[in-house]
């Protein structure tokens, strides 16, 4: 598990923790939580999943996937473990981006 940032390049330079998909690929986890975005985002690097579950309610309007939880992880016996990651939604309030034309 860690609380930080997913390196982009000119987004999170100002952040204090900040991490690349190359240093979480040489975990050799199967599975890192991570925590610190408001949203919902999943990713793998080489055989590591990852996931930032986001915040429980939407703390902004434009940080999408807020209000869920990532409960159901399971791995397969064999190496190299698969990791399946099913959201779950847990917050009663609801916000959608949407551009008037």
């Amino acid at each position: 598990m860690v609380h930080g940032a997913l390196a982009i390049p000119g987004k999170t330079d100002g952040d204090e923790v900040v991490f690349t998909e190359d240093e979480i690929s040489k975990t050799g986890l199967d599975y890192l939580a991570l925590g610190h975005w408001h949203s919902a985002i999943e990713g793998r690097a080489g055989n590591v999943t990852y996931a930032y579950c986001g915040a429980p309610e939407p703390v902004a309007l434009d940080q999408d996937g807020a209000g869920q939880v990532r409960s159901h992880i399971s791995t397969t016996k064999a190496a190299p473990h698969q990791v399946s990651i099913e959201p779950s939604a847990f917050g009663q309030t609801r916000a959608r981006s949407s551009s008037w034309t």
